[in-house]
């Protein structure tokens, strides 16, 4: 019985196998039946010197996800992966707004479709258009997405993802992958605005006009700008290589200026609303939890501040309204500084022997002013204020103009620099 039975058996399983990898070997042999296709689109529109443009980024689209997925965030692109880790949504982030000398406003927009058949696809593809109208204002509009409004993708525990494209006509396309990316040429001349509020970098290239960015989860590396006006939340890193008028405000974000003329701080508010997917609001602040590196600037005025660091280089005059619980790095001071804080630590490397004036109301902090050897000045303490102080030898007490003050001199001829220091419980040293 078991010699007949045995090789029974081997032969039911070696028939199974066959037929098995029979079927195999055809399912992989058929065609596959989607469809990937990929389309560029152009479009240009002529303006006149001193055109506002506004403009938003390739990440405004809205979504909706029901069941597992995750994002990606790498240095180009923004993912949403489905179900099974199976890339649906791609963004790439990296958003370019070139300039030229031409009076044309061109933008370009590359969108690949994965769907289930070419019909699919083509029709969504068809259904794209870019469109470049000049409002009643004179102002153009541009939009990264052109009328793609909406991307869905649903998924459960038996399911697998379900991708859809809606357009602003309320149209929906069935898809497996969508692409997109966009980019912009402008004139040299043009204002322009950008807002947007999810992961995108900008690139982009001088302009003449004015440039106002109301940005969030976004990355800017620019070259000259003639005046800028900037609210920023939660952006990494804001380059920009020359600005001859700068007002930012921002909160938990980096800001590296190379050469600039005016810079004005914290003068906005910046936070407001509510934080998405929770029910808590954002305190109204004007400047919080950032770090601005500023390698020269002519005059920089710091309105209000919270929590900051502040690291500049050559600068010729600094003022500060309001600070609490901040930091201030100068490294060359060469006329003015004037400061009301609270907490706040100071550190001038270099004060010029030229320097006008240094006047400093502070409550326990740190603070450190180095001044050129051969410069001649006054300095003046209050005599109420607990104060920790080093002062170098050349250092010559005065009669003072009043008994709430100690007065000093330095240097044997004439100087009309003035130091004041009001500060309570502080730590300094004058060298």
């Amino acid at each position: 019985m078991k010699t007949k039975f045995q090789p029974q058996v081997r032969k039911l399983r070696s028939t199974f196998s066959v037929s098995v990898l029979f079927g195999l070997l055809m399912f992989c042999s058929m065609p596959s039946v989607n469809a990937q296709l990929e389309r560029i689109y152009e479009a240009e529109l002529a303006v006149t010197e001193g055109v506002k443009i506004r403009s938003n980024v390739p990440s405004r689209f809205n979504y909706e996800m029901t069941g597992s997925m995750s994002w990606d965030n790498t240095n180009t692109e923004h993912i949403l992966n489905g179900k099974n880790g199976d890339k649906r949504l791609i963004v790439n982030k990296v958003f370019n707004i070139d300039t030229w000398e031409k009076s044309l406003i061109k933008q370009v927009v590359k969108v690949a479709v994965d769907a289930d058949s070419p019909e699919i696809a083509r029709a969504l593809l068809d259904e794209l258009k870019i469109e470049l109208n000049l409002n009643a204002d004179g102002s153009v509009s541009v939009d990264c997405n052109m009328n793609f409004y909406k991307f869905e993708m649903k998924n459960g525990l038996f399911s697998s993802d379900n991708c859809q494209v809606i357009l602003d006509n309320g149209k929906i396309f069935k898809v497996n992958r969508f692409a997109i990316e966009a980019g912009l040429t402008i004139p040299k001349f043009a204002n322009l605005s950008v807002k947007g509020y999810r992961h995108c970098t900008i690139y982009l290239g001088d302009l003449d006009g004015t440039l106002n960015l109301n940005l969030e989860y976004t990355e800017v590396y620019g070259k000259s700008l003639k005046q800028l006006k900037a609210n920023l939340s939660k952006c990494f890193n804001v380059f920009f290589e020359e600005i001859e008028r700068a007002e930012i405000s921002a909160a938990n974000s980096f800001v590296k200026i190379g050469n600039a003329g005016f810079v004005e701080i914290g003068k906005e508010v910046v936070g407001t609303g509510k934080i998405q997917g929770t029910s808590f609001s954002l305190m109204p602040a004007h400047d919080f939890q950032n770090v601005f590196n500023i390698n020269s600037v002519e005059q920089v005025t710091i309105v209000k501040s919270s929590n900051d660091e502040f690291n500049f280089g050559t600068v010729k005059n600094c003022k500060v309204n309001q600070a609490t619980f901040s930091k201030l790095g100068i490294n060359s001071l060469s006329e003015t500084l004037i400061i009301s804080a609270k907490n706040t630590d100071i550190n001038v490397f270099q004060v010029s022997r030229e320097f006008k004036e240094i006047n400093i109301t502070n409550t326990l902090s740190d603070i450190t002013l180095n001044v050129e050897a051969d410069a001649n000045y006054h300095l003046s303490i209050p005599v109420k204020n607990y104060m920790e102080y080093q002062l170098n030898r050349n250092f010559i007490g005065v009669e003072s103009a009043n008994d709430t003050e100690k007065s000093f001199k330095v240097g044997t001829g004439k100087g009309d620099g003035l130091i004041y220091l009001n500060c309570d419980k502080c730590k300094f040293k004058i060298h």
